[in-house]
């Protein structure tokens, strides 16, 4: 239809009378001199001056209303991205375990091919094995845990008792889990498995070479002092460097959320805004978090029981006995604290444990009067 309109760019004119021409060439003009382009040349020169100016103001456009759309609501929004840092033990903790995941992958897939014969069999197996995946596969499993549990976070007289996540029936590495302390040794130690997993076709120099810089731009990021421009530009110099490696080995497969962050150059201007990330960082919480967990797999019956189903009940109690016990020296300490927290004048306690009212409700110290209730749930 846009080619019968006398008002389109794209109007046909081979077919229309002289005067229709005429008058189209007028309006081309006057398009070109709104936007100060030359309006020399024949017809089909100026109009194609005229649509690369016009699909250029089309680009901006979108980008325009992509920026409105953006900022829409900016003024009225609890917090911005600008304001909500990531915390970098997590983007440690997300990259690396990314790494180790493709690594891994690289490996397994070199060892169905049967490249990796050599390290998991001896000369004499080797020469049975023809083409049966089962056993490369449960030798490239147990190589790995091995490698893992005496190498990088064990040793051999103490080892560690990790299991690799795989789907035996479909012959595939599933999620892999770990926390942060676990991913730092094992980038600090990505060397001696890069050695068993990739094959010279997979540029394990690079790989090398490009989790050395990683570990540079961590460092750097954990900075606990204020950074100025010249520690940033730095850091963002480190990090292109690592991001074009990585881009370059992995693509795609190899980017996440975090990664997008440092290649974009997000965590710089975060660094410019904030000029420290590590204030941030939710280390403790994620220590407490780690605690936690051993407490309710290794000190609760998860659940089950005869008496109590709860979950979350025995990891509260432990709470409430690890509060108490942080702030008391010995056991003599707790009940002099309790025999205080009874005596005091404002403060009385029924039989059954309950505490009245203070007269002044103003001068309540919390502090103080969860003692008795700390006590009572302890016993």
């Amino acid at each position: 239809m846009s080619r019968q309109d006398p008002t389109s760019i794209h109007y046909d004119v081979s077919e229309v009378s002289q005067q229709n021409r005429a008058s189209y060439s007028k309006l081309v003009n006057n398009d070109l001199k709104q936007r100060d382009l030359s309006i020399r040349g024949a017809l089909n020169e100026r109009r194609k001056r005229l649509l690369e100016a016009m699909l250029e103001e089309k680009k901006i456009r979108r980008l325009q209303e992509a920026i409105e759309h953006g900022n829409r609501g900016r003024a009225t929004a609890l917090f911005t991205t600008l304001n909500n840092p990531p915390c970098i033990l997590h983007m440690h903790n997300r990259i690396a375990l990314k790494k180790l995941t493709v690594v891994l992958k690289h490996g397994l897939s070199n060892a169905l091919a049967g490249h990796l014969d050599e390290k998991m069999f001896s000369l004499e197996e080797v020469g049975t094995l023809r083409e049966s995946t089962k056993k490369r596969f449960d030798a490239f499993v147990e190589k790995v845990e091995n490698l893992f549990n005496t190498e990088v976070w064990g040793t051999p007289f103490a080892p560690t008792h990790w299991n690799l996540p795989v789907d035996d029936r479909e012959k595939k590495i599933l999620t892999l889990c770990l926390d942060n302390e676990k991913c730092k040794t094992a980038i600090d130690s990505f060397d001696r498995i890069i050695d068993f997993l990739l094959v010279p076709a997979n540029q394990p120099a690079a790989y090398k070479q490009c989790v050395h810089t990683f570990r540079s731009v961590m460092v750097k990021v954990r900075q606990k002092t204020p950074f100025t421009d010249e520690d940033i530009a730095s850091f963002q110099r480190t990090t292109d460097e690592w991001y074009q490696t990585w881009m370059t080995l992995e693509g795609r497969e190899g980017c996440t959320n975090y990664t997008h962050l440092l290649g974009a150059g997000h965590v710089a201007d975060m660094l410019f805004h904030h000029r420290n990330l590590y204030v941030f960082s939710n280390q403790g919480w994620e220590a407490l978090n780690m605690l936690v967990k051993q407490v309710y797999f290794c000190r609760t019956a998860r659940g089950g029981g005869r008496q109590a189903s709860s979950r979350l009940l025995p990891i509260a109690r432990w709470l409430q006995r690890r509060l108490v016990f942080m702030a008391v020296t010995d056991e003599a300490d707790l009940k002099n604290k309790l025999e205080e927290l009874l005596n005091a004048p404002n403060t009385t306690a029924e039989p059954d444990g309950e505490q009245t009212p203070m007269e002044e409700e103003e001068d309540v110290d919390i502090f103080e009067t969860m003692w008795l209730y700390l006590i009572i749930a302890i016993d």
